[in-house]
Parts: C-alpha cells; structure tokens; sequence
C-alpha cells in the first residue's frame, strides 16, 4: 500500500501546472510544509514548467467554432433525451 507521502508526490507535477483543485490542493500545500524532499520536487518542477513555450491564444475564429460545437453539441443532447 502507498504511503500518503508517495500518493501525494504523485501529485506534484498536477500541482505544479495547476491542475490541482480544492481538497487535494490543500493537503499537497501542508505536505510541502513538512517534507523538504517534496518541496525540492516542486520547486525543480516549477523550473522546468517555466521553460515550456506557453501555449499560444486562441484565434476569435477558433473561439467561434468552439462555441458552436458546444451548442450543437447541447443541443443534441437535448433533442435525445427529449
């Protein structure tokens, strides 16, 4: 069985993209009070995070198309379950 230490640092590459919501959140931020070696992991995680190219915004075109698809999409959901 895992120990909460393993289940957390499991964690920790969600963590540091924020991915991580809420409860989870919390108890990583508590773990990274107590263990160094968790904190150390972050923060080499962190630095790595900080070298990918961040992902470019998408165009108002794109934007419109994903709107669209969602609304067909409800809509079908909708029309199917009546």
């Amino acid at each position: 069985m895992s120990s909460r230490h393993e289940i957390l640092q499991q964690f920790l590459g969600a963590y540091v993209l924020g991915a991580v919501d809420g409860a989870r959140r919390r108890q990583i931020d508590a773990h990274l009070e107590e263990c160094a070696a968790c904190t150390t992991e972050a923060r080499d995680l962190e630095e790595a995070r900080a070298l990918l190219p961040q992902p470019p915004e998408p165009s108002p075109e794109l934007w419109q198309r994903i709107v669209e698809e969602v609304r067909h999409h409800n809509e079908a959901q909708e029309e199917a379950t009546g």
